[in-house]
């Protein structure tokens, strides 16, 4: 638990999405008097696996900021939806580096961090849909806007549904969100109903800072409560399951 008469020190990690970049980690404190600083940032290695490289770029950004696990008071880690392996690598390794440190956890869905980077960026966008998961003709849609407060952002952004081109026109439609932020995988179906309804379709950025900006202002989780946000059985699971079934 962090003391409020001391700096709170925290670690983000941001591996959620392989097919928007590898990656990367960062620490960062939280002073007394409220004033907010990065320490270091280190970036995962291009087109490496997520639990080869995790961890010598998290024991890099420490060495930087020349400090001991001992020393974090908070994980802050992306639980998506993405990737099945980089979500549950990174979510296992925050749970880890919590309990040994004695340090709390909280959990940034990754379409909050897609929709602050977008928000810092363009002023002209108000609302976003993130567009992630994407698989045959549908995708996790969550709709964040700009006015609501993060904790209400992060409601939003955990509460996505899937979506196919309909549910997306619906959707965009209703809320006159003006950007929707989707990878290259976004179904070709929903790039048209997007661009009927008048959004502009925007590559996604992700990154660990922007995770540890939102942190300071989200609760901390319980330990074994944080875990991945899965939009759909990963396939990894429905595979074995039709395998022993």
């Amino acid at each position: 638990m962090a003391d409020s008469a001391k700096p709170i020190t925290t670690l983000a990690i941001e591996t959620s999405n392989p097919s928007v970049g590898a990656g990367d980690v960062c620490v960062g404190v939280q002073h007394v008097d409220g004033r907010r600083q990065t320490l270091a940032v280190q970036s995962l290695t291009p087109k490496s696996r997520h639990d080869d490289a995790l961890m010598p770029a998290i024991n890099a950004a420490m060495r930087i900021a020349g400090l001991q696990p001992r020393d974090l008071d908070r994980i802050a880690v992306s639980i998506g939806p993405g990737g099945f392996t980089g979500l549950r690598v990174a979510v296992t390794t925050a749970k880890i580096i919590a309990e040994v440190a004695g340090a709390e956890c909280v959990q940034a869905p990754t379409a909050l961090i897609a929709a602050a980077v977008c928000f810092e960026s363009d002023a002209s966008i108000d609302c976003a849909a993130v567009a992630l998961s994407s698989k045959r003709e549908s995708a996790w849609v969550a709709l964040v806007k700009r006015g609501a407060s993060v904790v209400e952002q992060c409601d939003a952004a955990q509460h996505g549904q899937v979506l196919d081109a309909a549910g997306l026109t619906a959707a965009l439609s209703a809320d006159s969100c003006v950007a929707l932020l989707a990878d290259a995988h976004l179904p070709e179906s929903l790039a048209r109903a997007a661009s009927s309804c008048g959004a502009q379709i925007v590559s996604p950025r992700l990154s660990a800072e922007m995770c540890l900006a939102l942190s300071w202002e989200l609760p901390a989780t319980e330990i074994l409560r944080c875990s991945p946000l899965y939009p759909r059985e990963p396939e990894a699971v429905s595979k074995w399951r039709a395998l022993h079934s």
